[in-house]
């Protein structure tokens, strides 16, 4: 996101920000093996 779209997050709303970066994690390996899988995360909906 870039411009006045990038201040309309709650952490930086009315900061002097003119980008973000925003991801969604699926699946995060650590060495060659499964560390998360957001399937198998409890807390995903």
């Amino acid at each position: 996101m870039q411009g006045s779209s990038a201040r309309q997050t709650t952490r930086t709303e009315g900061r002097p920000v003119d980008a973000v970066i925003f991801a969604i994690v699926d699946t995060v390996e650590q060495n060659g093996k499964t560390a998360f899988k957001k399937s198998e995360d409890a807390n995903a909906k």
